[in-house]
């Protein structure tokens, strides 16, 4: 896939890089000025079948707060869902 897009969450705004994985979008880096790497970097490697749950898959890191971890983790989400939509190859789950 090779794209990226900039989405709204918490105060941030978050840019989301993806790549190409076996023909669906999966994340490879996210940037967001504030935020901390530690915390981003959990978001690597992920795709739309992923949960991106704070507390589960996605840990407070960094002295990111609850409310701005979950605001990520919801509108990136969403966003690797639309990217799949859009951009990923069919399959079966």
């Amino acid at each position: 896939v090779g794209a990226a897009t900039v989405v709204k969450a918490g105060g941030k705004e978050v840019v989301i890089i993806y790549e190409n994985k076996a023909g669906s979008p999966a994340i490879k880096e996210l940037r967001a000025e504030g935020v901390s790497p530690d915390f981003l970097k959990q978001f690597a490697g992920k795709g739309h079948d992923d949960i991106f749950s704070v507390g589960n898959d996605i840990k407070l890191a960094g002295g990111v707060d609850e409310a701005t971890a979950k605001a990520i983790a919801e509108a990136v989400r969403i966003d690797s869902l639309t990217m799949q939509a859009l951009y990923g190859s069919a399959h079966a789950h």
